[in-house]
């Protein structure tokens, strides 16, 4: 994959996840892909897993707005900076966050998932 493939992969999963439409989501993954949101919780495992996770979050988020600000990749690994807004159906307040996301990718798909991001206050 070259970078205007990981574009593509981004966007596509930036779609699917604005569309709220899991399976879709998930089949961008590996069958045993890892996909991370946070460092101090444990990762989820595999695509049938990630595709109920995202299942869950499309639930709980409501009205998302997936921007990418900056995309680098090279060889089998990425990054990928954004911003994420939602309005959290338990209260309807609205939420921003700003994060960063190290992907590697295996094939045309997505291996691991790490993210590291942080809640903007009164955004």
């Amino acid at each position: 994959m070259d970078e205007a493939g990981f574009r593509r992969l981004i966007e596509d999963l930036k779609r699917a996840w604005e569309d709220r439409d899991s399976a879709a989501a998930a089949a961008l993954f590996t069958e045993d892909a890892v996909y991370r949101e946070s460092p101090t919780e444990p990762p989820v495992q595999g695509r049938e897993a990630i595709r109920r996770y995202f299942e869950e979050a499309a639930r709980e988020e409501l009205g998302p707005s997936l921007t990418i600000e900056h995309l680098l990749f090279c060889d089998s690994a990425g990054a990928v900076e954004w911003t994420y807004d939602f309005t959290a159906a338990s209260d309807l307040s609205h939420k921003v966050y700003k994060g960063v996301a190290l992907v590697d990718v295996r094939g045309n798909k997505v291996a691991s998932w790490r993210e590291y991001s942080v809640e903007i206050v009164g955004a």
